[in-house]
């Protein structure tokens, strides 16, 4: 008897036991479930991706509209909503609110630009959660350069939350793309060096002479659509702000941690968000122009580096007065910049600050 009872109790232990462990497996198996795997990753995930406190930046939600006023009712050019946040879009695109703001991650390539640089972090606050700028240790044209960002960390460090990508370049043949190819990180992807970083968040990788509007950044940031756009649509400016041309560019630029900056380049379109940034071509100083043409690589023709009267001062100041572009016939219409991006510098903002500072055509 007393054996059938030690016997009853122990039966009854090893099943409360099992119990316990059918249950505990029970409810993890949705745990490891949600697990995203490489090919599993979807932007409209982002809200369910990590929890607020791992995000960087103090994210306000506010009124996108042309004055100050908390009712919403005027919204920017076509844009809709209750917070006038949502761009014009196809219609077969559904959009909804995100339960949580979307971790993201601009990345970029510098070379020598750190005034456009900053326009492109002032315009991204307070919605970017940190930027990645890409650096080499030799330009285009394969000269040794230093990591120009270092130098400007400290400032820079304090506007945003910043990550140097320093790229020690291998490539010795400076008539390929190999060069290029290198400083959009080949075959890697930003997961590849930066684990920290949520899985699912959105990385947003530009030419550093692209600026995304933050109207769009706040829409990315609180809004999920179906399918998902992969890009906006540039106006595109020469030389500065008061030059705008008409040519239409709208690579993809949004994609992954999983994917290669020159995958996110070349993946197919979706949709793009009208009017969703600004791409100011050759908008530098006389002197950062110069630089950025003796930088250009060889294979690139032809290279107007190459040609020492099209490198003199007072040939690029021509340039610029003409609004026209260094090899073509073609002159850019003249604006008076009013829809631009905040803090940008006078010279790219006032055609008539070059009327007032010609170079000495001695130089």
């Amino acid at each position: 008897m007393m054996h059938w009872r030690r016997n009853k109790a122990w039966f009854l232990k090893l099943t409360i036991i099992l119990m316990f462990c059918t249950s505990a497996l029970y409810i993890s198996l949705p745990a490891l479930k949600d697990i995203p795997t490489n090919n599993q990753i979807r932007h409209t995930d982002c809200d369910k991706s990590h929890p607020k406190k791992a995000y960087q930046t103090q994210s306000t939600r506010r009124c996108l509209t042309k004055m100050s006023n908390d009712s919403c009712k005027t919204c920017l050019n076509g844009w809709s909503g209750k917070d006038c946040g949502i761009p014009p879009h196809p219609s077969h695109v559904t959009i909804t609110e995100r339960d949580e703001p979307c971790y993201i991650v601009q990345a970029t390539i510098v070379n020598h630009e750190i005034d456009i640089l900053k326009i492109k972090i002032d315009n991204s606050l307070p919605y970017t959660d940190e930027l990645i700028v890409i650096e080499g240790d030799k330009t285009f044209a394969l000269e040794p350069k230093s990591f120009l960002c270092k130098t400007h960390e400290k400032e820079l460090s304090s506007l945003i939350k910043l990550r140097q990508l320093h790229v020690h370049i291998k490539t010795t043949d400076k008539h390929s793309w190999d060069v290029q190819n290198e400083m959009r990180l080949g075959n890697s992807n930003l997961h590849n060096f930066y684990k920290d970083i949520p899985l699912n968040s959105l990385v947003i990788f530009t030419d550093l002479d692209d600026i995304v509007r933050p109207e769009v950044l706040h829409f990315l940031k609180y809004y999920n659509s179906s399918p998902y756009p992969t890009g906006v649509e540039w106006d595109t400016f020469l030389f500065g702000f008061f030059f705008l041309d008409s040519v239409l560019y709208n690579p993809s630029s949004f994609g992954t941690i999983f994917q290669s900056p020159l995958d996110i380049r070349g993946q197919p379109k979706t949709w793009t968000i009208p009017k969703g940034g600004w791409h100011c071509r050759w908008c530098f100083t006389i002197e950062d122009i110069q630089f950025k043409l003796k930088s250009s690589p060889y294979v690139d023709l032809p290279r107007i580096a190459d040609n020492p009267k099209m490198m003199k001062p007072y040939v690029i100041y021509d340039h610029i007065l003409k609004g026209k572009w260094f090899l073509g016939k073609k002159r850019i219409p003249r604006i008076e910049p009013q829809d631009i991006p905040i803090n940008t510098p006078i010279y790219l903002r006032s055609y008539d600050w070059w009327i007032k500072h010609p170079p000495r055509k001695t130089a």
